[in-house]
């Protein structure tokens, strides 16, 4: 099967242009870390799969579907729900406080483990 390159442009544009964001930060909404199969999709490793779609338009149901696989229409169902500066700087704000989090959780789990060797 032939690689869509216009799919993944498609996709590679709604997060980076639209929601200026990172694809690992974008996949995280649906639970994945480490956002390996959207890096496949834009190296040309692999097609966006049906799957994958419904990943992505549950964790961001503004998103219209049909748009990444044709481009036509509008990128998003609702023009009035595509992302706003205002939510991004939200955003952004959110993804930093919880890398702090998980920065001091990590912190306190090594002075956990230097206590208990005590």
């Amino acid at each position: 099967m032939a690689i869509n390159k216009a799919q993944a442009d498609r996709l590679k544009e709604l997060i980076e242009k639209d929601y200026h964001t990172t694809p690992a930060k974008f996949a995280r909404k649906w639970g994945d870390e480490r956002a390996q199969i959207l890096y496949n999709v834009f190296s040309g490793t692999n097609n966006i799969t049906n799957n994958l779609l419904d990943k992505i338009c549950t964790a961001y149901p503004e998103i219209n579907r049909a748009w990444i696989l044709t481009g036509q229409g509008e990128k998003f169902i609702d023009p009035t729900t595509a992302p706003d500066a205002e939510q991004r700087t939200r955003d952004v704000e959110i993804e930093r406080l919880q890398e702090i989090i998980a920065s001091q959780q990590r912190t306190i789990e090594m002075l956990t483990s230097k206590l208990t060797k005590e």
